[in-house]
């Protein structure tokens, strides 16, 4: 039982539930091929384990070609999540920091929120834009930036 939970665990991409799918498939397909003895429905198996042997890698190299972080498992950072969650962050946070004793300490607040994820350095280069994205999105929800510009 060991055995099977270290193979399972595996089976961690949607490459490698592709293809641990296929064997399963395939391995049912031959079960029956050898267990069918008349040889019209057999020759219809074999056929039919070709045909989704064929579908299933043309499928797989579409993935790879057009979507290849799909067969990792991997999700792009997007600006389209940037907006929404620093819209959730904003939406959360704004009324508590309101409630702070001078406008400054407000401004200060959101603009120290929004240098940080700026200055976000690490090496996946999408997840430092999606991080820029957010820190633009931030200084156009507050316009914080653009009047503590002015004022000094």
């Amino acid at each position: 039982m060991k055995d099977s939970k270290t193979f399972l665990e595996l089976v961690k991409t949607p490459l490698s539930f592709m293809v641990f799918y296929l064997i399963i498939v395939e391995s049912f397909f031959g079960f029956l091929i050898a267990n069918n003895k008349n040889n019209d429905e057999r020759l219809i198996l074999i056929y039919t384990a070709i045909i989704f042997f064929g579908l299933s890698f043309i499928a797989i190299i579409a993935l790879a070609i057009f979507k290849p972080e799909a067969l990792s498992g991997n999700k792009k950072w997007t600006e389209r999540f940037a907006h929404k969650l620093i819209t959730d962050i904003y939406d959360g946070l704004d009324g508590y920091l309101s409630n702070l004793p001078n406008r400054r300490e407000y401004n200060e607040a959101w603009l120290t929120t929004s240098d940080v994820l700026k200055n976000t350095y690490v090496e996946d280069k999408e997840f430092v834009k999606f991080c820029e994205t957010m820190s633009k999105e931030l200084d156009k929800k507050t316009k914080i930036r653009e009047r503590w510009q002015n004022e000094n």
